[in-house]
């Protein structure tokens, strides 16, 4: 919600979303909009060496294969933190949205016009970070509440693939 709330409040051109933690570099932010200028509304940053725990590593593979599963996101991009949005991409977001979604899956279902770039993931310039295993746990739920219809209907199919098997064996 702060970001989509942060977004409200932008009235530039592009709208950069990254960390505060400056394992995203700013001098890399011109990278992205470089590449945004060859036709794309959106670019993520690639990171293929992150500089984060296991479990966090762990969460966001699975939080992308539940993207790509569930939801219009192909298997082969990441949703990274640090991403430049076209601000026409924005506004449509921020006309449609409740400011309780899950604001990469409002960008896949407004734009397929996105690419990314391979960037140097930082150390954590200092301090501690607050994105604990919970809070973690919390996003990843939210995301798949998110897809909810779709997970709706893969909980059905599973439940009556479930129903089928157990009545033939039985």
């Amino acid at each position: 919600a702060a970001i989509l709330i942060g977004m409200s409040y932008s009235n530039g051109r592009n709208i950069v979303i990254m960390d505060d933690d400056l394992q995203h570099s700013p001098y890399d932010i011109l990278k992205l909009y470089k590449k945004c200028t060859e036709g794309y509304d959106v670019c993520y940053g690639k990171f293929s060496n992150k500089k984060q725990h296991l479990w966090k590593r762990t969460g966001s593979r699975i939080n992308g294969l539940v993207a790509s599963l569930l939801g219009e996101k192909s298997f082969d991009l990441y949703l990274s933190p640090f991403k430049i949005i076209k601000s026409s991409i924005t506004k449509n977001i921020l006309s449609s949205s409740n400011f309780s979604a899950y604001v990469d899956a409002l960008i896949l279902a407004e734009t397929s016009k996105i690419t990314q770039i391979p960037l140097p993931h930082h150390e954590r310039y200092s301090g501690k970070g607050n994105f604990n295993f919970y809070r973690s746990f919390k996003v990843f739920l939210d995301h798949i509440l998110y897809y909810m219809p779709s997970a709706y209907s893969v909980i059905r199919l599973v439940g009556f693939f479930s129903v089928m098997v157990s009545s033939c064996i039985g």
